[in-house]
């Protein structure tokens, strides 16, 4: 009824969900120990916002901002949009903006007004082909990360992976250390650390930005080297693509790197920064 370009645009939102199956049965794993939401209003957690109180826009799996636009009877898809404090990526073209602030944002209408928090990240399946849940491969998954671009101060974001039989529980924590004080570079320590207990290969997603590069990375104390993808055109991109993917236009690109399965913890140190930090 809507022709091809419409039919594409709905099939990616499917395949997304089904991208981000790791990370939504984690988050209702939570929400059965807590009762915390999946997708919760902002004043859960800025309360002090009066701006957070609004019903139409919220943020989902803890770490990412969706703001729909509800009302398209004038053919428009512009709305204001409140920016909760700290530091977020625009998942469509890889912009950050310091919050709290208020913005007029427009998209097409193919497009969901969404951004990452910077300190966070999500997990993600590969597995296209899977017709139901428990037949998804999860042997090799993907770790979505959004690095602040010069933090002063310490994040720290742990996830939890939830096997499908709920039996077993593999952490996933990203640790960012602030960044020297101003007239010094932007030099700064990150850190993920990924539980043992179950064989998987793990594909690792930095998403920068701009000027912001890897200078020095090691995985289990041995040094690594991370493969850099350019960011891409506008009109090929699409937020969370997995591996390989290209990095959103106005970003400075994804650092990748691949890890092969192993049933022990793995951990993986980087220094990011816009200059080249001392060797590793």
């Amino acid at each position: 009824m809507y022709g091809n370009a419409t039919t594409d645009h709905v099939r990616y939102y499917l395949q997304l969900r089904y991208r981000l199956l790791p990370s939504i049965i984690g988050a209702v794993a939570q929400a059965t120990d807590s009762g915390f939401p999946l997708a919760a209003r902002l004043d859960l957690f800025w309360p002090t916002h009066a701006e957070a109180s609004g019903n139409d826009q919220y943020l989902f799996l803890n770490d990412s901002l969706v703001a729909p636009v509800w009302n398209t009877t004038l053919n428009t898809t512009s709305r204001t949009v409140w920016i909760p404090p700290g530091e977020w990526v625009d998942a469509w073209n890889g912009s950050r903006v310091m919050g709290p602030a208020t913005r007029l944002v427009s998209q097409p209408y193919e497009r969901i007004p969404l951004w990452h928090r910077a300190g966070g990240f999500v997990i993600v399946s590969e597995d296209q082909q899977a017709q139901r849940v428990m037949e998804q491969d999860w042997s090799h998954l993907t770790i979505e990360a959004f690095p602040a671009s010069c933090p002063r101060e310490f994040h720290r974001t742990t996830r939890h992976l939830v096997e499908r039989d709920y039996a077993t529980r593999t952490q996933a924590t990203l640790l960012q250390h602030p960044a020297p004080l101003p007239t010094e570079s932007c030099n700064s320590n990150l850190s993920i650390s990924l539980g043992g207990g179950v064989r998987r290969a793990w594909t690792l997603r930095f998403h920068l930005a701009v000027a912001q590069q890897v200078s020095c990375a090691r995985v289990d104390g041995i040094p690594a080297k991370f493969a850099t993808i350019p960011a891409q055109g506008a009109a090929r991109f699409h937020p969370l693509g997995g591996r390989g993917d290209g990095a959103a236009p106005g970003s400075g690109g994804v650092a990748e790197l691949t890890l092969l399965a192993a049933p022990s913890a793995r951990r993986v140190l980087l220094t990011l920064g816009e200059r080249a930090a001392p060797p590793c």
